[in-house]
């Protein structure tokens, strides 16, 4: 454009001149007039384009800088969002575990509670099978029989012939006789006729 304002500015100048006694340009020489005249400007040009590249690359890398600088604020915030959340969730896990843990006592004092209980109740039911087993005999009359038996022995024994023999003669016959059934081993000893003897010597062996 400056150059075609030029050359129709050169052109107006020619065909209006003053006196024909002015020197007339050539065509080339108008050229080369415009070209000479064509070269500063794009000089100027040039450097314009050269800074506004200069600027538009600085403004561009300046929007990276602000873009990466967001970017990793993003990035820190989301971080720091996340380490929250695994903190929390690492509180509840162990309050859960804490939960989890008294229960667990809980349920093994339990455990043991009852395990003792079992075993105090194991132990009654065998003392009361004891108890009934010792006293069966009490409750069938089998003792209230052997008392019975015995006492009648007893009293036929000592009271048979009472004013010959006494008390610890009799007894000392007693204990006579089941001694040597035990040192001989013998199932039955006949020994009645050995009843009858004096008390009064038996009494002078004896002490």
């Amino acid at each position: 454009m400056i150059f075609s304002k030029t050359k129709r500015r050169q052109q107006h100048n020619l065909f209006h001149r003053t006196s024909l006694l002015v020197r007339f340009s050539s065509k080339h020489r108008l050229k080369a007039n415009a070209y000479s005249y064509e070269e500063p400007l794009k000089r100027k040009s040039r450097a314009h384009h050269l800074v506004k590249n200069i600027s538009r690359t600085y403004n561009s890398l300046c929007l990276a800088a602000a873009f990466i600088f967001r970017l990793f604020a993003q990035i820190d915030r989301f971080t720091r969002e996340i380490f929250l959340f695994i903190e929390k969730l690492i509180q509840i896990i162990r309050v859960i575990h804490g939960w989890i843990q008294m229960l667990r006592s809980i349920l093994s004092a339990i455990h043991l509670i009852v395990s003792r209980l079992m075993i105090l109740i194991s132990s009654i039911h065998r003392l009361f099978q004891l108890l009934t087993l010792l006293f069966q005999p009490f409750s069938n009359g089998q003792f209230a029989n052997v008392v019975r038996s015995f006492s009648c022995f007893l009293f036929h024994y000592y009271s048979s012939n009472g004013a010959c023999y006494t008390l610890h003669a009799r007894t000392r016959h007693i204990v006579r006789a089941v001694r040597q059934r035990w040192r001989r081993k013998c199932a039955d000893v006949d020994n009645g006729e050995e009843i009858f003897y004096d008390a009064i010597s038996d009494e002078y062996e004896w002490f």
